[in-house]
Parts: C-alpha cells; sequence; structure tokens
C-alpha cells in the first residue's frame, strides 16, 4: 500500500469512525460497534440501543437518578425482577483479553445517585469459535460495594477526591474470578 492509498483508508477511517448502522441484529450491532467506534462512544452507543430496543424512558443526569426507567411501555419480560417505577444504570462492557487475564470494566458508577438497580452487559466476543455471547446483570445497588467487589475510583486517585462525595467507581471483573462468581451471584436475573 503506498502513501496515497494509506491517507485514503485513514480518511475512509475518520468519515465513518463512530458511525454503525442501527438496524442491525443487537448482537451484530454489538460487534460492530466494537469494530467501529471508540471505547469512549461504544459504551453510549449500546446504551441508546438498549434504551430503544427495550423502551428504557431515558432519565437526564441532572435528576441523579440513574440512566433509565420502567416505565409501562418498556418490554421487560426479558428483566423479571424490574418493575414500573424502577431506576437504575445501565452499563456495558467488552471483554478485554489481556496478557494475564481477562477482565470487564464497568465505568462511572455512580453510587451517589438515587436508583434501585445496576443493569450490566457484559459482551464477550469469541474470536476462535467466531460467536458474541452478551451476559445480563441486573444487582440490587446495595449489592455493588467494597466488601462485594473491587471498586476503583474511576477519576482521580485517593487524595484528590477527599472531600468529593460525588464520586464515580469502576467495577472491574476478571473473567472466572471470585468477583465474577459474585456477579452472578447476587444477579437477579
Amino acid at each position: 500500500m503506498d502513501l496515497i492509498e494509506s491517507i485514503k483508508e485513514a480518511k475512509n477511517k475518520f468519515n465513518n469512525k463512530n458511525v454503525v448502522d442501527e438496524n442491525l441484529p443487537f448482537l451484530h450491532y454489538t460487534v460492530e460497534c466494537f469494530n467501529k467506534c471508540s471505547p469512549s462512544s461504544y459504551g453510549s452507543k449500546i446504551q441508546s440501543r438498549i434504551k430503544r430496543d427495550y423502551k428504557f424512558e431515558n432519565l437526564t443526569t441532572s435528576t441523579n437518578q440513574g440512566d433509565c426507567v420502567i416505565t409501562t411501555d418498556s418490554l421487560i419480560e426479558k428483566f423479571p425482577c424490574l418493575k414500573v417505577g424502577d431506576r437504575f444504570e445501565l452499563k456495558s462492557s467488552y471483554l478485554y483479553k489481556g496478557p494475564y487475564n481477562d477482565s470487564y470494566n464497568f465505568m462511572q458508577l455512580r453510587p451517589y445517585q438515587d436508583f434501585e438497580y445496576y443493569m450490566f452487559l457484559a459482551i464477550d466476543i469469541d474470536y476462535n469459535e467466531n460467536e458474541v455471547n452478551h451476559e445480563w446483570y441486573i444487582l440490587n445497588k446495595s449489592d455493588v460495594n467494597p466488601d462485594n467487589f473491587k471498586l476503583y475510583i474511576s477519576h482521580g486517585t485517593e487524595e484528590t477526591i477527599k472531600e468529593n462525595k460525588n464520586v464515580e467507581w469502576k467495577l472491574h471483573i476478571v473473567k472466572n474470578s471470585i468477583y465474577h462468581d459474585r456477579l452472578k451471584e447476587f444477579n437477579l436475573l
């Protein structure tokens, strides 16, 4: 490939970055988000798609009540533990295949907000088997705490957040670890 072809490829990549066909089946959509989106954008794209597909009502950040609320129009057959009026934070993570372990990172958990549940979607793209696996988890907000899981600060350090009451956390789950087992144990599904 010569320089001109490389520049054309870069331009095409730039023009199509974060563009995913919204009409793809959801499983295929999550793979295309991984392929075409930056890590900072695929989480919100997947969240928006889940809200659309299941008719979860969006909550604005300023309400401090999580990401979604269940309404009478919501399609909750897949999530029988939820009922009308329940509020939750919705997070997704792809399985990172690292040199030492494979793990999920659910980012920007906001325990200071007023909601009942966390809904997690763990996405595993299995390159060897050419398949995609989705694992859904719904946990009581109160179960996601430092006694049950390793939580890390999303932004800043222990020192810089001492005075901050609204700290966002990262839930790091190594696949097949004790914390993965706990995620399954606390799962309401």
